[in-house]
């Protein structure tokens, strides 16, 4: 009895999370993906930033969903909506569909919840994360969630989840912790671009892999757990045993993806927060395999985000793609109206989804996950989505 009292009681806090300290409607936050691959940015300007609000939406009441056509994504189907049905064991999840992914995730788990975010800020499509979280430990459900300690808001977060029986912590390393990974009983998971922000979830361009059976997911589980047992050390993932999929971890995207963009031949589509204008060492390399590509006669294409409210991003992105252009490839920038926080890779018939950006940080440093998978069906999504993004970009 105590246990459903102090679950109800988290429940409310959770549910009330968003309007701690401020009153009003609250604008959706930046997500500072981008933020924290920059080496130089200290604590005290990173908090600063994630404090800010962006003044470009405002959903009105934070405790109202966002209209129709925000919440939904034309393109990719609900991941919850055919129960009856066994999911595909990989299929690509896109925009606003990963909150109902999530929380589906966290619903339907019987045994375990591990998540490893960047952000976990709150506001009402969060804070319906954190009400699914408390749910499933009021049912038994061991959650644990890891989080990044630079972000100011993760602390009152913790806090929160605490008080609802859930071992939620902040890594407390220097190693930034960027991975966005939800698992659910070591069988089913998500990963990806969606941090649990409000823009994430509400408004953004994002791609994630949602991933079904115990072979696929349990090389993530066993990241989480490297992840929570020392947040110091980078934790690679071995490639699973299905040999349509290649699981990948810290440090292991550059020998992982760039051998498929120069076998690739047909095409190399990429959708990108951030293409640093530094291309000495690894993000030279990825930036001249789509040259190559190129130059081999495929096609390739690749959308930046321009409306970034971190300056650096739209610095990197007005450098690097009039370079990509310059040697024939073609290059547009996401509509103004919508952030594309997205990281996804087309490769003929192939499809990269990862945490991290074309940058030193994700590619040697940070804490990042995601995975390359093989198939046709997915392929197909992915290619039918980044045409929708493409067609919403300009020059």
């Amino acid at each position: 009895m105590a246990r459903i009292l102090a679950s109800s009681q988290a429940l409310l806090v959770l549910a009330t999370a968003s309007c701690a300290g401020g009153g009003g409607n609250l604008l959706p936050r930046a997500d500072l993906s981008g933020t924290r691959d920059v080496p130089d940015v200290g604590r005290d300007a990173y908090s600063a930033d994630i404090d800010r609000d962006i003044q470009a939406f405002d959903p009105g009441d934070e405790d109202a969903p966002p209209s129709s056509d925000e919440g939904t994504d034309p393109g990719t189907a609900d991941p919850g909506a055919d129960p009856g049905t066994p999911p595909p064991p990989v299929r690509l999840v896109t925009d606003q569909s990963a909150l109902s992914m999530i929380v589906n995730l966290i619903d339907n788990a019987a045994s375990s919840l591990q998540m490893v975010e960047l952000e976990f800020v709150t506001g009402w499509a969060p804070d319906q994360v954190g009400a699914a979280l408390a749910r499933a430990a009021a049912r038994g459900v061991q959650v644990r969630v890891l989080m990044e300690s630079d972000v100011a808001d993760n602390a009152t977060r913790a806090d929160a989840l605490a008080s609802a029986g859930i071992d939620a912590r902040l890594d407390g390393a220097s190693k930034t912790l960027h991975t966005k990974l939800v698992v659910a009983d070591r069988t089913r998971a998500l990963v990806g671009s969606t941090n649990l922000s409000i823009s994430s979830l509400n408004y953004n361009h994002e791609a994630n892999l949602a991933l079904e059976g115990g072979t696929l997911v349990e090389p993530f589980a066993a990241y989480a757990d490297a992840l929570w047992a020392n947040p110091a050390k980078a934790a690679s993932i071995p490639t699973a045993s299905v040999s349509s999929l290649t699981p990948i971890g810290d440090g292991q995207y550059v020998a992982r993806v760039l051998p498929h963009i120069a076998a690739a031949s047909r095409r190399a589509l990429l959708v990108m927060y951030d293409l640093t204008n530094d291309w000495s060492g690894d993000v030279g390399d990825a930036a001249q395999a789509l040259i190559d590509a190129r130059q081999r006669g495929l096609d390739v294409r690749v959308v930046l985000e321009s409306t970034a409210y971190e300056t650096y991003v739209n610095d990197d992105n007005k450098a690097s793609g009039p370079r990509l252009a310059a040697a024939g490839v073609q290059v547009r920038y996401n509509a103004a109206q919508t952030l594309t926080h997205a990281k996804m890779l087309v490769t003929d018939d192939e499809v990269t989804v990862y945490s991290g950006n074309w940058v030193y940080t994700s590619f040697n440093s940070n804490h990042e996950a995601g995975a390359l998978v093989s198939a046709s069906d997915v392929a197909a999504d992915a290619t039918a989505w980044f045409e929708k993004v493409w067609a919403e970009s300009t020059p």
